[in-house]
């Protein structure tokens, strides 16, 4: 096994381009909701600034009016003043419940981008723990490397050694074979010689019969003759 491409593959399967994607993603995610709430705060700023300007119309209006009470002939425009108060003060309260409408949303985007900055740190904390436990897997394949060489060292030794055993042995076999030979072919040499020396021997043994015959024959006519 090697570890380079076991290493390599569990850095693959880490940053897959899906993964790329999901982490781009994120970022667009955060990114557009600080982009969203700064745009929320412009308005709610932009908002106070008009209820402000609308709150001093209010008491110029009613400086006016405290001012004017008497005077009959503008009757009217104290009117018109009561319809525009009137008008100012709807739209401060449309403007209260805009805010507080823009607040309720805020709260919601905080709440969001809270939750999503939270996943991004448990996700930063399992890249974490998966880069340190490829980190401890990669020291345990160097080590299962190193043993491996040592293996592999050692088993060619032996091999080398059994090798060379056999050899010997496979020279020892010739040897004794070579002897073997030597010993048949003397073998039947010593009974090729052994036949021919009982052969001779038969032929002595005749001899001494025939001789014997003659002598014992012999024997038999000096005993008539006498």
């Amino acid at each position: 096994l090697n570890h380079l491409t076991l290493h390599s593959f569990l850095i693959s399967g880490i940053t897959t381009p899906k993964n790329e994607r999901k982490l781009k993603c994120v970022i667009a995610a955060i990114v557009l909701l600080y982009i969203i709430v700064l745009g929320l705060l412009v308005a709610t700023l932009r908002l106070k600034g008009q209820i402000s300007q609308f709150e001093k119309y209010k008491h110029i209006c009613e400086e006016k009016h405290e001012g004017e009470d008497g005077k009959e002939s503008e009757t009217g425009s104290l009117h018109d003043y009561s319809i525009i108060l009137s008008q100012l003060i709807q739209n401060l309260s449309d403007c209260k419940s805009q805010v507080s409408l823009n607040s309720a949303k805020l709260q919601s985007l905080s709440k969001i981008l809270n939750e999503s900055i939270s996943q991004s740190q448990e996700k930063d904390k399992c890249m974490q723990d998966i880069q340190k436990t490829l980190g401890q897997l990669t020291t345990a394949l160097d080590d299962s490397d190193m043993k491996m060489d040592y293996i592999n060292m050692t088993f060619s030794e032996k091999v080398h050694i059994l090798k060379e055993e056999i050899g010997q042995q496979y020279t020892y076999f010739q040897n004794a074979s070579s002897d073997i030979n030597i010993v048949k072919q003397q073998y039947m040499t010593m009974q090729q010689e052994i036949k021919e020396e009982v052969k001779t021997l038969n032929q002595i043994t005749n001899d001494l019969q025939l001789k014997d015959w003659e002598h014992s024959l012999t024997l038999k006519n000096l005993t008539i003759i006498q």
